[in-house]
Formats: structure tokens, C-alpha cells, sequence
């Protein structure tokens, strides 16, 4: 699967993925970093929670590229 997504990516153009893991979570750490993936103690994640009734959605293929609000239920 992870494989597939990397394939994916590349085809779009995609130049890096990032992903979420506890730092205790050693197991998935092994398995990705078996794919390639690497920690980066340089950056930090940052989180923004948003409200169920609202959800920011942006992908440049839908939308134009463009920040759009919808509503969870909406495609």
C-alpha cells in the first residue's frame, strides 16, 4: 500500500510525503523507515483542530487549487 501511494505521488508530481507517528509507536517507526520515510528533528508538527461543523478543505486537483469551507457531509 505504501508503496502504491509513493508510485502514485510521483506521478503527480509530488516531491515528499509526511506522515504521523507516536514516538513510541517503535514498530510502525521500523516500517517506515523501511519505505524511505525518516524522523526530522528539525521541524515540528503543528496542529490546528477544526470544528466538526466546518471542515478547510484544499486539494489542487478539486477546487481549482483553491481554499474552500464545506460541510463534512459535501464530496
Amino acid at each position: 500500500m505504501l508503496e502504491q501511494l509513493q508510485l502514485r505521488a510521483r506521478a503527480l508530481g509530488i516531491v515528499a510525503l509526511h506522515l504521523e507517528v507516536a514516538r513510541s509507536n517503535g514498530r510502525a517507526r521500523r516500517l517506515y523507515a523501511a519505505y524511505g520515510f525518516e524522523a526530522r528533528d528539525r521541524y515540528a508538527l503543528m496542529t490546528c483542530r477544526l470544528s466538526p461543523v466546518a471542515v478547510r478543505r484544499w486539494h489542487p486537483l478539486i477546487a481549482g487549487g483553491e481554499l474552500r469551507m464545506a460541510r463534512p457531509d459535501t464530496p
